[in-house]
């Protein structure tokens, strides 16, 4: 931000020096000011307020902190709960809750089998399942679509080697005849 720098018409040194000070006083005062104005909305952010607001606002937002959650996923848990709540049960939203919340890779099928048409089967990394399966249960209660069953599959990366080599084969075919 730039200094306040003012402009006098008066000569002399007093009233350069003056006029300088004075715009010290104003550059300070109105720092303090724009603390001031820009605090509600700093303690209104999950991202920057302390944590017993992130709880008000999470109380507002229905959202429960879980046993062992990180601070960090809670707080954007919270960030992101508007956004959440109005991209709950569907397919799309649900991917994009996934993606807000930076969990990584998810596939949603629904409806493969005609007998079974309620099941969701939801493909993620295996990570998340071992590491945060409280979370996985939340976001499907709260987030999925109602009358539905929800199966887990996980996928596994894992460094393949392959080795390629030349194989070359030559084949020769002879045939004997006897006469007797």
């Amino acid at each position: 931000m730039d200094k306040i720098s003012l402009v006098f018409w008066q000569k002399g040194t007093k009233e350069k020096a003056d006029a300088q000070g004075f715009a010290s006083f104003l550059d300070e005062w109105w720092q303090q000011c724009r603390e001031w104005l820009a605090w509600p909305l700093k303690a209104l952010s999950p991202e920057n307020a302390p944590l017993f607001m992130v709880d008000l606002l999470a109380d507002e937002c229905d959202v429960q902190r879980y046993s062992g959650e990180p601070e960090s996923l809670y707080r954007l848990r919270v960030k992101t709960a508007y956004a959440n709540a109005k991209d709950a049960g569907t397919k799309a939203g649900l991917e994009r809750i996934w993606a807000r919340l930076g969990l990584g890779y998810i596939e949603i099928s629904e409806r493969e089998d005609a007998e079974n048409w309620d099941i969701v089967r939801i493909n993620v990394t295996e990570s998340i399942i071992s590491e945060k399966p409280e979370l996985l249960k939340i976001i499907v209660e709260k987030y999925g679509r109602t009358c539905r069953r929800y199966e887990y599959t996980t996928v596994a990366n894992i460094d393949l080697n392959i080795l390629s080599a030349s194989v070359e084969h030559f084949t020769d075919n002879m045939t004997a005849k006897l006469e007797l």
